[in-house]
């Protein structure tokens, strides 16, 4: 009952997922209807262990965990689809892929946008530092006291 909750909840994941790569080794080519329902544009298909000289399935990327040999061209196919996915350039900023991160990145963007629109400065700056905090703590560094010490040094905030 257990391995049958994983294997509903992987394939639940699976269906949400932006970036699929199926992996497979020489003796463990899955047959088409383990994956019936499963396949879709876009999955990358790998074979793994293609240092053993094995037949590769037509459509499979050869990769070698032991080797190294393939590695490089999966990530390249795996940067080029996320580009394809997402509509971004070679030069884009990387993808945030985690939760946490893009949690973050969005607070910020709010705190920074509520700066912008606030009707007096010592609103503004505690927006900017409500900004820093998120982004320190995607960075693991936060100097509130810093920033702080710059507005109230600079600008006259009222009493």
């Amino acid at each position: 009952a257990i391995e049958r909750e994983g294997v509903r909840r992987a394939r639940l994941r699976a269906t949400a997922a932006d970036l699929r790569i199926f992996l497979c080794a020489p003796r463990l080519i899955p047959r088409p209807r383990q994956w019936a329902g499963l396949q879709r544009d876009g999955d990358i298909l790998v074979h793994n262990k293609s240092d053993l000289r094995a037949r590769i399935p037509e459509g499979f990327l050869p990769v070698s965990a032991k080797t190294g040999a393939g590695v490089a061209q999966l990530l390249a196919l795996m940067g080029e689809r996320l580009r394809t996915r997402f509509a971004l350039s070679p030069q884009s900023a990387p993808l945030l892929t985690r939760a946490r991160h893009r949690r973050g990145v969005e607070e910020a963007a709010q705190a920074l946008a509520r700066a912008k629109t606030a009707p007096a400065p010592e609103l503004a700056a505690e927006e900017l530092r409500l900004a820093e905090r998120a982004l320190a703590r995607l960075t693991g560094r936060a100097d509130v006291e810093r920033v702080l010490d710059v507005v109230f040094r600079d600008f006259c905030i009222g009493k």
